[in-house]
């Protein structure tokens, strides 16, 4: 594959994912779903260009979001989550047998639920985020923890089906149009 085929897709991608991030600044509810967005993104960098192309999109766009996402929260999701995630998904997804299956994916929960810990740490002490009376009750945190660990498990296979659809639909095509 040419070198600028490479760069215009890195640079679409990190558009898109940039414009992705901003909707979810913009309307608090998709807060955490956009982030989500992007990563599934990432599936078509890593399966038709490769990883470092992916790794390239995910720090311009890191970048980017830092400067130009109105909402700290869905930038920190992705940046310290979403972003890479997909990536190192797939790196995984090659190394581990499918006998260490479910180990793997208690892996990536726990690694997930050190990402939501990281993020809300940040909001709180770096950004000066304050919490609410609502958000600071014991309860609604338990809650908001299962609630994001559920959302976590839908992804997990959102991106399955998604890398999935992408091999059998639409890889082929997308790389006969950049071998022009």
């Amino acid at each position: 594959m040419r070198p600028a085929a490479k760069v215009a897709m890195s640079g679409i991608c990190t558009a898109l994912s940039v414009l992705l991030l901003f909707f979810g600044g913009v309307v608090p509810v998709l807060a955490y779903v956009c982030p989500m967005l992007t990563g599934v993104l990432m599936v078509v960098l890593v399966r038709t260009f490769g990883y470092g192309t992916a790794w390239i999109t995910y720090v311009s766009t890191g970048l980017l979001s830092f400067f130009l996402v109105p909402d700290k929260e869905c930038m920190l999701m992705y940046v310290l989550f979403f972003g890479y995630y997909t990536i190192v998904r797939q790196w995984i997804g090659r190394l581990r047998p499918r006998s260490f299956c479910t180990l793997a994916l208690a892996a990536e929960c726990l690694l997930f639920n050190a990402a939501l810990a990281a993020v809300n740490l940040l909001l709180v002490y770096v950004f000066a985020i304050p919490m609410d009376a609502v958000s600071s009750n014991k309860w609604f945190l338990v809650g908001f923890w299962l609630a994001m660990n559920l959302l976590f498990f839908l992804y997990e296979r959102l991106l399955g089906v998604a890398e999935l659809l992408y091999a059998r639909k639409i890889e082929k095509r997308l790389r006969s149009v950049f071998k022009k």
